[in-house]
């Protein structure tokens, strides 16, 4: 049942009626960083602009700043705030970018919209300045590979270390000492893998708009892959198998882009793979797209985390007893990857029989 706020009386529930009001939405609004407008009846005169709003437009005094407002079209021509109306009338929400006659860059802002209880709409609105978010991304984007590139340098020679503790090193050691040597090399690969996932994740972003595609064959592609991760399956008791590629096969991408794609689902694969198990993958040709298929013979994807398996730190289980563990990374940039060269990545997964992922790339002609 809904209720509106003349049908709720604080008397009726005492441990309520005892305690302080609640604050009104200028006072929530007043303590915000983020410039913040409200609007009553329409979006030509707002009734309320807090101090990051007043600074943002170089006012001291409201009517200044509403005045200033009015006369620099902060929601575009006529046409394009009607559009913004019909937008927040049919879901209640809307998103616009703008360049008023009153500021020098480019805002963004996010309206959402009610009614009192006269049915008169009521619209609040929280503005951004576009170079202030691009600083803030790059800015984070800055400590995430400061942050990434120091670690990793001190874990590679811990690793090193590490490595030149082995038996076959310095000769047999207590089980104590080879227990606690296998978790510290453990965690130690799962940091650096770690770290290089981050570090994709940081340069897809950088590079997905500047990296050129090209005609690209994908039989030597993909059996220098296979080569290249043997070491890999070794080492985790699964066999990694690439089906008969034909020659003819090629397509228009970004040659880094492909092989980070393939190589992080084969490498899920293998780690959702049982010793003594195999991971196949091949490529096949449809139409104008050719498709590249990775499959193993793990357990499947769990049914609750499948609808956000692309999603950034979505983790599963893995079944090999070698695994480090997951980033929740690396499917997030494998799709990434794929779109920004007008290509998509599927999966089926059968519960106890496994799962095969499908990416699908724009198909090229050798010349």
């Amino acid at each position: 049942m809904n209720h509106t706020n003349s049908d709720f009386n604080p008397a009726d529930t005492p441990h309520l009626a005892s305690q302080s009001p609640l604050p009104s939405p200028e006072d929530l609004c007043a303590a915000m960083l983020t410039p913040v407008l409200m609007f009553k009846g329409d979006l030509d005169h707002p009734i309320y602009l807090n101090a990051a709003a007043l600074d943002l437009l170089g006012e001291e005094h409201i009517e200044s700043a509403i005045t200033k407002l009015h006369s620099s079209a902060l929601f575009g021509s006529s046409e394009e705030k009607e559009k913004l109306i019909g937008t927040l009338r049919a879901s209640g929400y809307a998103e616009f970018s703008t360049q008023p006659r009153c500021v020098t860059d480019t805002i963004i802002g996010n309206i959402y919209t009610s009614a009192d209880q006269n049915g008169v709409p009521f619209y609040i609105t929280f503005l951004r300045l576009e170079a202030k978010l691009k600083k803030q991304k790059q800015f984070a984007q800055d400590v995430n590979s400061v942050i990434t590139h120091e670690l990793r340098t001190p874990l590679t020679s811990i690793k090193g270390a590490l490595e030149m503790l082995h038996p076959k090193v310095v000769g047999p050691l207590s089980d104590k000492a080879t227990a606690l040597l296998k978790i510290a090399h453990t965690n130690c690969d799962r940091m650096l893998e770690l770290i290089q996932d981050m570090l994709d994740s940081n340069e897809q972003t950088q590079t997905q708009k500047t990296a050129e595609r090209e005609v690209t064959a994908l039989a030597p592609v993909l059996s220098n892959i296979a080569t290249s991760l043997q070491g890999y399956g070794t080492y985790h008791g699964v066999e990694i198998r690439l089906k008969s590629v034909d020659d003819t096969l090629a397509v228009n991408v970004v040659p880094s882009h492909l092989i980070k794609i393939v190589t992080n689902l084969i490498s899920n694969a293998v780690k959702a793979s049982q010793k003594g198990q195999h991971v196949e993958f091949w490529a096949e040709s449809s139409e104008d797209k050719i498709k590249i298929l990775v499959k193993d013979n793990g357990s499947g994807i769990p049914a609750e985390i499948q609808d956000r398996l692309f999603e950034r730190f979505t983790r599963s289980q893995w079944l090999n007893e070698k695994s480090t563990g997951s980033s929740g990374l690396g499917l997030n940039i494998v799709k990434t990857l794929a779109e920004t060269m007008d290509g998509n990545v599927s999966f089926v997964s059968d519960a106890g029989k496994g799962t095969t992922f499908c990416v699908t790339l724009p198909k090229a002609l050798l010349t």
